[in-house]
């Protein structure tokens, strides 16, 4: 099965490639588990020689997490380059706090950082003539998990039909397959958008995917509570899609999974 998504999502790209004219294509690198599987998917359907993976850290990016995003680009003989942030992040911030009078905190300073990589992504994509892919997916998406102009930007987004948990198994799959190219320690640790010292992504992907996906297609919360799902926990995700429905609106469209079977 993981085979034929892998050859179905890549085709479906190349696709995408002839029908808006672009044979290139730029991805932001995090070292994480979905940037690096649609690293894997483009570089199938572009080709390596037109793949650029871009690797932004800031000062909450892990070393290691660069090094896995390097690692990763190495492994899969493209391009990439490594375009820090941090300057531009804390001049931003200095800016805002003039206006404001007071310092940025919580979100309104954590979303500067994925909004200034979306910059930095659309000013290679319109210097290089390349499609900038997004690397959302399935549950994010559902759930808003994501910074509108920022990470939800891009041209398309080729796992955005797949739950975190899919995207693992896809991760496997592609491993198996090419020769482990996905970097063991991608698998390893914990998810994160670090986008503060020490951030975890709050959900548990391995128990709450099921759930978001049946909420996501119309389930209703009584069906939920009926199949044994705690109630609260249900009341919670279901709030999360219905006020992120705004976000997805505005998101990139994704490659529809249905009918592999």
């Amino acid at each position: 099965m993981q085979k034929d998504l892998f050859k179905f999502i890549t085709t479906k790209l190349k696709e995408f490639s002839k029908e808006t004219n672009f044979s290139k294509a730029v991805i932001g690198l995090s070292g994480g588990i979905d940037s690096s599987v649609v690293a894997c998917l483009t570089t199938k359907a572009f080709g390596t020689e037109n793949v650029l993976g871009l690797i932004m850290p800031s000062k909450y990016s892990n070393n290691e997490s660069r090094e896995d995003a390097q690692e990763l680009a190495k492994n899969l003989k493209i391009k990439s380059r490594e375009w820090s942030i941090e300057e531009t992040r804390l001049l931003v911030e200095k800016q805002f706090e003039k206006v404001f009078e007071k310092r940025l905190e919580g979100k309104s300073s954590e979303n500067i950082q994925p909004r200034l990589r979306m910059l930095f992504l659309m000013a290679i994509a319109n210097q290089e003539n390349r499609l900038v892919i997004g690397t959302g997916n399935k549950t994010e998406i559902a759930l808003g998990y994501a910074t509108l102009y920022g990470d939800t930007a891009g041209a398309i987004c080729p796992i955005g039909d797949l739950n975190k948990k899919q995207v693992y198994e896809l991760a496997k799959e592609i491993n198996k397959e090419f020769g482990k190219v996905i970097p063991q320690r991608v698998f390893d640790k914990k998810p994160s958008a670090e986008l503060f010292e020490g951030q975890q992504d709050p959900f548990d992907y391995e128990n709450i995917s099921e759930l978001v996906d049946k909420l996501y297609q119309g389930a209703l919360p009584e069906e939920m509570f009926k199949e044994g799902y705690e109630e609260k926990l249900v009341k919670e995700f279901n709030e999360k899609i219905k006020n992120a429905a705004f976000k997805r609106n505005q998101s990139p469209p994704v490659i529809k999974i249905e009918k592999v079977d």
